[in-house]
């Protein structure tokens, strides 16, 4: 992940997962394990942290994106990513050159993940099956 943010803008964004859940928990917590990871490679880190089933701090990530406020979006896991507008961060990361690394998921499963959005993105619906971490992906039917 080092070589990835040295020297970038980088912003973090996290969804809690449960309510009242404490991110930095003794030093252990994930808000404080992802700044121990970046801490020595940026001089300014961007928090955008939601509650459960929020979106405004993800709606502020994705115009942070997009005025190229952030050139490194670091993601817990994708999962946090609310399902109605992973499409819309994905397309802003991809317009700016915001790469989006994730703690839990290979660098190449979010790029699959970016590619599939990318090319159909006004033609299908992206869910992710939180049990078994597979991508959903459903083709929009027309009616003709």
């Amino acid at each position: 992940m080092f070589e990835k943010v040295r020297g970038k803008k980088i912003g973090i964004y996290l969804r809690k997962e449960e309510q009242n859940e404490d991110l930095n928990k003794n030093g252990l917590g994930r808000l404080k394990w992802l700044e121990f990871e970046l801490e020595c490679n940026s001089s300014k880190i961007n928090i955008y942290i939601d509650e459960i089933k929020q979106t405004e701090k993800l709606n502020q990530t994705i115009k942070s994106v997009e005025r190229g406020d952030i050139e490194v979006l670091v993601i817990w896991s994708v999962e946090d990513i609310d399902e109605n507008r992973l499409v819309d961060l994905v397309r802003a990361c991809k317009n700016n050159g915001t790469t989006i690394v994730s703690f839990c998921e290979s660098e190449e499963w979010v790029n699959i993940l970016s590619m599939y959005i990318q090319k159909y993105r006004n033609k299908i619906k992206v869910t992710i099956d939180q049990e078994s971490k597979k991508i959903i992906i459903q083709e929009e039917v027309k009616n003709l």
